[in-house]
């Protein structure tokens, strides 16, 4: 039985053929012996991974230091929305601080900025533009933004070969008062050309239409 995360990539798979991409390990007929990423249109020169971030960092709450950011969680609540709110501080990361979200992400960010890398130079002789996806799939109070901002402030520092990064809800999102709607959030690199830019742009649409259709099993 496929797990969420499986099943989320899936639908990814029928997203990027929608926009004419193709999973680069069926592109070159074999196991990559290099770490690959997920999509490539050689075409527009254009590197795509996706990554699913489906571990609930803040179920009992918590700390994001480095934005100076308190993440709650319900506790008991009326129905005015008063009541009481709950956090714990987690432990102390590398860098000192309590913050249970900045290493994972890290790691991620780097293991993305890696597969990335490897594929632009394996196929298509390091000239092309490589994104990232970020499927944010936990059962959390915190806010996508908070992982935006994180992941906007790694980039200006490391991990060059993440030209831009698409952040979506798949499967969770925010309640509009009208029930809870997938969200996407995305930053990108200033040094992207008209095309690239519009290619970007068009993998953020692609997302919201894909949702729109029901792309994503409910």
């Amino acid at each position: 039985m496929k797990t969420e995360a499986e099943i989320i990539e899936a639908e990814f798979d029928i997203l990027f053929d929608n926009l004419s991409y193709q999973r680069v390990d069926k592109l070159i007929s074999k196991t990559p012996d290099f770490p690959n990423a997920d999509y490539i249109n050689k075409r527009k020169t254009i590197i795509v991974e996706l990554k699913v971030l489906d571990k609930d960092f803040f179920k009992d709450g918590g700390v994001i230091e480095s934005l100076q950011t308190i993440v709650t969680v319900p506790k008991k609540i009326n129905k005015d929305g008063t009541g009481q709110y709950t956090f714990k501080l987690p432990k102390k990361n590398r860098n000192g601080i309590h913050d249970i979200l900045e290493e994972p992400l890290r790691r991620i960010l780097k293991k993305a900025n890696k597969q990335i890398k490897e594929t632009n130079s394996r196929l298509l002789e390091s000239k092309g533009k490589g994104f990232l996806v970020l499927a944010i799939n936990m059962e959390t109070s915190i806010d996508p933004t908070f992982i935006q901002q994180l992941t906007f402030n790694m980039l200006k520092k490391e991990f060059t070969s993440i030209d831009g990064v698409v952040f979506c809800t798949p499967k969770t999102g925010i309640n509009r008062g009208d029930g809870i709607q997938p969200i996407c959030l995305h930053c990108n690199d200033s040094h992207l050309t008209g095309e690239e830019f519009l290619e970007f742009k068009k993998i953020i649409s692609g997302w919201c239409d894909f949702v729109d259709n029901g792309g994503h099993a409910k």
